[in-house]
């Protein structure tokens, strides 16, 4: 069924933020724009000193409550650490506290068998968790010609070692010098452990109804089921869901198409 999807591809306005997050440091010329934003000195607004940054997660905007896209330029408070949409803080009134803002849920919680929700409530203001962006960015820059990749066993003791550093879900984890097959299989690993399936247990029967209709019309009916999930679902899987197609358009290196891709993820996103 997830075949049908073709990874999304024909999602245009998703597919040009996502492309630069292919990008684990900027370009020369996003660099440039950065460091010449900050030179122009520290913004001041509501007590907030905000400088120009991006980041390489979705993140929410504290002014409009929308989303902040993968390395869209937006403006981070160097005091509470708020993020606003380049013009939404002007129209924001809300007062620098001075202190990070994080959720009142914002505890540790263990990276693997955690709820999607609760995880993304833990680490205060993100939409995907952070260390499955670090994993997947890891692999789209250096993995995707791998043989193999998602399909070969990975390296056993990287991946006990790896595992017990994410009982805490640390967003300082360091995964240098871990070889892609084991990234893979923990990214594997973190959708097989989720207690409901991204695609939840109540939309099941709606999407396997989906084989039931004209080819022609599915991926319709498929895109409209998948923006009924909630948000962080939907946020979480559009991610994936990129990431699997940079794989799929590498496959004649590394041998994974989009149907081989399918059967190893399908059991694990709907259950």
């Amino acid at each position: 069924m997830l075949e049908n999807f073709d990874f999304c591809r024909h999602e245009a306005s998703f597919k040009e933020d996502a492309r630069k997050s292919l990008l684990a440091t900027y370009t020369v010329r996003e660099r440039l724009t950065l460091s010449r934003a900050n030179k122009a000195g520290i913004i001041e607004h509501n007590g907030h000193r905000l400088v120009i940054t991006a980041y390489g997660i979705v993140m929410t905007c504290v002014g409009c409550k929308k989303r902040i896209n993968i390395l869209e330029h937006c403006k981070i408070c160097q005091e509470c650490k708020v993020n606003f949409h380049q013009k939404c803080y002007k129209s924001s009134t809300q007062q620098c506290t001075g202190i990070p803002v994080t959720s009142p849920s914002a505890q540790p919680k263990p990276f693997f068998g955690t709820s999607i929700q609760e995880l993304v409530a833990s680490e205060g203001g993100v939409t995907i968790p952070r260390n499955l962006v670090k994993m997947m960015l890891v692999l789209e820059q250096n993995g995707l010609y791998t043989l193999g990749l998602y399909r070969v066993n990975a390296n056993q003791n990287q991946m006990k070692s790896l595992k017990n550093k994410l009982l805490i879900n640390n967003a300082d984890l360091s995964i240098d010098g871990i070889v892609p097959a084991t990234l893979a299989a923990m990214v594997k690993m973190f959708f097989r452990e989720l207690p409901e399936p991204i695609l939840t247990f109540g939309m099941y029967h709606d999407f396997m109804n989906t084989s039931k209709i004209e080819e022609g019309s599915r991926n319709r009916a498929l895109v409209e089921l998948v923006h009924k999930l909630p948000r962080v679902n939907f946020l979480v899987f559009e991610r994936l869901i990129y990431h699997l197609a940079q794989v799929a358009n590498e496959e004649d290196s590394n041998k994974m198409n989009a149907s081989s891709l399918a059967v190893i993820f399908a059991p694990f996103l709907l259950r």
